[in-house]
């Protein structure tokens, strides 16, 4: 892992990933106000940037950023944005609740201005999809002079979401921390993974493993969760199987073989048993093997830096 942030420097803070190297790629302010990415058909990086009113493209092998929309055109606040099968950019434009489609001539098209708060956007071959950032939100899909067909509803706050390997389309419900997965053609939506602390986005990498971008907590870095698609429960804080964490874990792989189960109610054929005296305090945590606790005790999972 190589890290070069300068605005890390002078504090004595690096940041650090232990599954992630993490390489400056731009120098500082180029993407202020970023949000939602995706890889172009040249193969560039775009960036849609939200709190500054455009979208730059980013050449990850040379580090230049080119502003391919910028605050003259007709797009207010570039949430996120896809890309379909003719190289048109797909972007969500969040406050006034529009879709645009953007030719690679540099063309606008208004998609629908139909969805209130629009933010996750996928395509599927030339079918594109949204989601909504508000409570009671919607998935959808949109298309010009159509109305936009409904696929799943009561989203609490969705955002990012993703095609994934199987065909569905997986989005977050940032408030009640879960992912779930609808197919593009309808059915009944799905619940994939839970106890994930204000998931903001959902990606997949090349082997098929659903990644999980968390918002950061007042007291914590921002963290992500990885698990198997195919895995029913994905944690913000997977610990080891046999050896707690000494600190808030950022990271986690839950292999869909050895799915952990509720932080407070660990289970014991898959890891040992942690115990401490129903009190308040986090100090008393003991290890106990597989071995229920004792009576008068409390069964859960240390979190505190004294678990021991």
């Amino acid at each position: 892992m190589r890290a070069e942030h300068d605005r890390y420097r002078g504090s004595g803070r690096l940041p650090r990933s232990e599954r992630w190297r993490i390489e400056r790629l731009t120098e500082a302010n180029p993407l202020w106000g970023s949000n939602g990415i995706a890889f172009g058909p040249d193969g560039r990086l775009y960036v849609a940037q939200y709190v500054a009113g455009r979208i730059s493209a980013v050449d990850l092998g040379s580090g230049d950023v080119e502003v391919v929309v910028d605050l003259d055109g007709p797009i207010q606040s570039p949430d996120d944005l896809a890309f379909g099968t003719d190289g048109s950019m797909y972007i969500t434009d969040l406050t006034p609740g529009r879709v645009w489609r953007r030719t690679p001539d540099g063309a606008f098209t208004l998609v629908s201005d139909e969805v209130a708060a629009t933010n996750g956007i996928a395509c599927v071959g030339d079918r594109v999809f949204v989601n909504e950032m508000r409570v009671g939100g919607r998935v959808l899909e949109v298309t010009p002079g159509a109305e936009p067909v409904v696929l799943a509803e009561g989203l609490a706050m969705g955002n990012a979401m993703q095609l994934g390997p199987d065909g569905c389309l997986y989005y977050p419900h940032m408030i009640t921390g879960e992912v779930h997965r609808v197919s593009p053609d309808g059915g009944e939506p799905e619940l994939v993974a839970e106890d994930v602390h204000a998931p903001v986005a959902v990606r997949f990498d090349r082997g098929g493993s659903l990644t999980c971008l968390a918002a950061r907590k007042a007291s914590s870095p921002g963290s992500t969760c990885s698990a198997p698609a195919t895995a029913r429960s994905c944690r913000a804080r997977c610990p080891e199987w046999t050896t707690p964490p000494s600190t808030p874990r950022t990271a986690c792989s839950c292999p869909a073989s050895r799915r952990a189960g509720s932080r407070s109610s660990p289970r014991t054929d898959e890891r040992a048993r942690w115990c401490r005296p129903g009190s308040s305090d986090r100090s008393g945590w003991r290890r106990t093997a597989p071995a229920p606790c004792s009576p008068g005790t409390t069964t859960g999972w240390p979190t505190s830096t004294t678990a021991r």
